[in-house]
């Protein structure tokens, strides 16, 4: 097999694991499944991935590509956006990711399914939040009544909640970035100063 070709099986496999994992969990989701899911043989698949998690750790890794921007991005100093707002941009993109990326879909089941996994596509792009936060209520901009660790609480109901629900396999999109937008934009301005008419666009 060229090297081309097994990455592109590799590929596919991830992604049908994703797509299954996303769709039935983890427990119910068995490497046969995955290997029907993908067009190919089970031997195949052992071939790339001889076990269910280390399949499972593929897709976490690969959607941890797949948004490694996001917090890049959010992070990176702006006089033209406050930590808040760029704190709200961060979950924006990130539901943007969860509706376009079935491997992020499949990592956000994973982590529900799988709390105790080393592995975790929330590791980098929490951190970031808590930073955010923290810089938030360090210039002011955090309203006095919220704590940082609160606002930590809020971003993962929001990231997290749709998984803990929905049944179709995929992301209500223009919904929950518009519910988003609007629960921000009340605490941006529920105290403390906001830039006026800012919104946070999807």
């Amino acid at each position: 097999m060229t090297q081309d070709r097994a990455a592109r099986t590799r590929a596919t496999l991830i992604r049908a694991a994703a797509v299954e994992f996303d769709r039935y969990g983890y427990a119910a989701t068995s490497m046969n499944r995955i290997a029907r899911s993908a067009g190919l043989s089970t031997g195949a698949l052992t071939f790339h991935f001889a076990r269910k998690d280390d399949l499972a750790n593929a897709v976490v890794d690969q959607a941890c590509r797949l948004s490694s921007g996001v917090q890049e991005r959010a992070l990176r100093r702006d006089p033209e956006r406050t930590p808040l707002v760029r704190l709200g941009v961060l979950v924006t993109e990130l539901l943007r990711c969860m509706h376009e990326h079935a491997e992020v879909r499949g990592s956000v089941r994973l982590e529900l399914d799988r709390p105790d996994a080393e592995v975790t596509w929330s590791v980098r792009w929490l951190e970031a939040v808590r930073k955010l936060a923290a810089q938030a209520q360090g210039n002011g901009g955090l309203p006095r009544h919220l704590r940082p660790e609160q606002i930590e609480t809020l971003v993962r109901l929001f990231v997290f909640g749709p998984g803990s629900w929905r049944r179709d396999g995929v992301v209500p999109w223009s919904e929950y970035s518009e519910l988003w937008a609007t629960v921000w934009e009340g605490v941006q301005g529920s105290d403390g100063p906001q830039t006026p008419g800012r919104r946070i666009q999807p």
